[in-house]
């Protein structure tokens, strides 16, 4: 199967670098430290930090735990997505 996130796109799009302008410092340690949250959970933030940053400090403003929850439950949906043999582009 082929990889997600390979090591050169990590180093050249530092996940949580959206996230880190929009969520306070605090919170940005609390999410690297959550052993749920991978790779494609920090691009998730990412994303929502440039797309929804109204709607991303809203969540915050949450707590910690909320917004931890609705990142895990954002980012299981999307792997279980793409590990999906169907969804899986043929590489014949």
């Amino acid at each position: 199967m082929k990889q997600l996130y390979d090591v050169f796109y990590i180093a050249q799009n530092q996940p949580l670098a959206q996230a880190e302008k929009v969520l306070k410092p605090e919170t940005i340690v609390y999410i690297r430290q959550a052993e749920e949250i991978s790779v494609h959970g920090c691009y998730v933030l990412d994303r929502w930090a440039t797309y929804q940053p109204t709607e991303l400090k809203q969540l915050e403003e949450q707590g910690d735990l909320i917004l931890l929850n609705h990142l895990y439950q954002q980012q299981q949906a999307e792997l279980d997505i793409l590990n999906n043999p169907d969804y899986a582009p043929n590489e014949e």
